[in-house]
């Protein structure tokens, strides 16, 4: 790991997408103050450019896709405290690129994990108004709706997740109250109980990629 240019906003419970170490994008999460924010900064390999802003500030929330084309998924709102079910979607047209509204997800969640592209991405597990422990919850995004499909084998929240709408994994997290190393993988229309993490965590980071 090398130490490289900071952000323009420090932060934390932001939502990171892109596909290399030259291409991504952050968004939102919460200051020290704290507040919610709804900043977007992009990433072009040596440093940080600060970009439009997501129309909903929010804090903890998913994220799936590129720096050119993401999608950003429920989170905890500002000022009022509330689960987001909406989700918006960034594309990085001339000059710095803008996010737009997109379809509401069925259920408002933060502390979701998020996996895919731009348009076909899955949101899975996190923290609901009815259970804001965590949930099992997995909903597929098709380009313009949510639709709810398969949920996990186990409610959790704090977790990572990373891959495709087709292939997926989520680790880590929180079960129960507890924090775990438990990994679950996701082949299209369902999903299996894999290998543990060597060591038990939540609130980490995955990295975009497929699986």
């Amino acid at each position: 790991w090398t130490e490289v240019a900071d952000v323009n906003l420090a932060r934390e419970a932001a939502a990171g997408t892109g596909s290399s170490n030259t291409n991504a994008l952050m968004s939102a999460g919460e200051t020290a103050t704290p507040t919610r924010i709804a900043n977007t900064e992009s990433w072009n390999g040596t440093s940080w450019t600060e970009l439009n802003d997501l129309n909903v500030a929010r804090s903890v929330i998913g994220g799936s896709g590129s720096n050119s084309a993401t999608i950003a998924m429920g989170g905890y709102s500002n000022p009022a405290a509330a689960y987001v079910a909406s989700s918006e979607e960034w594309t990085a047209n001339a000059p710095v690129g803008a996010w737009s509204t997109g379809t509401s997800m069925n259920t408002g969640k933060d502390r979701t994990a998020g996996a895919g592209i731009y348009t076909a991405a899955l949101s899975f597990g996190g923290g609901t108004s009815t259970t804001p422990s965590a949930t099992a919850i997995n909903e597929l995004w098709n380009g313009s709706t949510w639709t709810e499909t398969t949920d996990m084998n186990s409610a959790k929240n704090k977790h990572a997740g990373f891959g495709l709408s087709t292939a997926a994994i989520a680790c880590g997290g929180e079960i129960s109250g507890s924090k775990s190393g438990a990994t679950e993988t996701w082949n299209g229309s369902s999903w299996s109980e894999g290998n543990d993490m060597n060591t038990v965590r939540e609130q980490h980071a995955a990295a975009s990629g497929i699986t």
